[in-house]
């Protein structure tokens, strides 16, 4: 008689809730490809954002994390959720508006 291999993944010491047989191991995991892209079409489905990171302010700006954080950040109203800093892109916004060069003045 042929033993099938039992494995348990998931399981951290703790009392194991699934139980996958050595034929099957595919059913119950996800690859980080796949993850990643399910992340992704979640996304695309979300509502508009109304606050970005600094990374997400820096990259909609078109400048460069460092530069955000050089130049533009002290000017900026900041919104904490722990250790995430949020940025109101409304505050983006104004900030690109009050640093636009009006007609005949230059940088």
């Amino acid at each position: 008689m042929e033993t099938k291999r039992m494995r348990w993944i998931g399981t951290r010491g703790r009392h194991p809730a699934v139980r996958v047989t050595a034929e099957f191991p595919v059913l119950f995991r996800r690859s980080a490809a796949t993850t990643r892209s399910m992340a992704s079409v979640a996304r695309s489905r979300e509502v508009p954002r109304v606050l970005l990171s600094r990374r997400e302010a820096a990259d909609a700006l078109g400048m460069s994390l460092r530069h955000f954080q050089r130049h533009v950040q002290p000017y900026l109203r900041c919104v904490y959720s722990g250790q995430l800093r949020l940025y109101p892109l409304k505050d983006l916004e104004r900030w690109v508006e009050e640093q636009a060069c009006r007609e005949g003045t230059a940088a």
